[in-house]
């Protein structure tokens, strides 16, 4: 029986932060983030939100070509998997002017090797194209959550029945 992992991430979690001032003439050490409806946790590297009008740093292939990269890349853990282990690993990272990923840090971890699986794939990342404020690429601090879900046996999985067959079924 084969299990397989489903590596999901959600394009509405992603979350910046910085510590910056404007854009100053020297260069730039600032993480910058969108501004996002709920506080930053108080262990983020995020502090302000990203001006208005900026771009955000994204992967090539776009949120689907990162969908891609994680779903292909992620290894189910052994230990998940003998123990049933399902849910989201949530991780923030800071994406460098030249694209790289650096400060890779687990929020939420659901244990059996997830996490560790989850930092290894997001170190190994290809550049991404970095954000920029006012033409001037900056850093951003991103949270991406990544689902890990195993796949039901089939024999345990449920069949659809059309309506005529739940009616005879009882």
């Amino acid at each position: 029986m084969k299990k397989q992992c489903l590596a999901a991430c959600f394009a509405a979690f992603f979350s910046c932060a910085l510590s910056a001032q404007d854009i100053p003439s020297s260069i730039d050490t600032s993480v910058y983030a969108p501004v996002q409806a709920e506080p930053l946790s108080t262990n983020s590297l995020l502090n302000k939100p990203l001006p208005e009008g900026a771009t955000l740093p994204s992967f090539l292939g776009g949120d689907q070509g990162l969908m891609r990269f994680l779903g292909s890349n992620i290894n189910y853990p052994n230990q998940a998997v003998k123990n049933n282990i399902q849910g989201v690993v949530a991780l923030s990272f800071v994406v460098e002017r030249d694209g790289s990923i650096t400060n890779v840090v687990v929020l939420r971890d659901i244990g059996g090797g997830c996490a560790e699986e989850s930092v290894r794939v997001v170190k190994a990342m290809p550049r991404w194209l970095p954000g920029m404020v006012e033409g001037v690429a900056v850093r951003v601090g991103y949270t991406l959550p990544v689902r890990f879900k195993l796949d039901e046996p089939e024999n345990t999985k449920k069949r659809k029945l059309s309506q005529r067959d739940r009616f005879f079924e009882n």
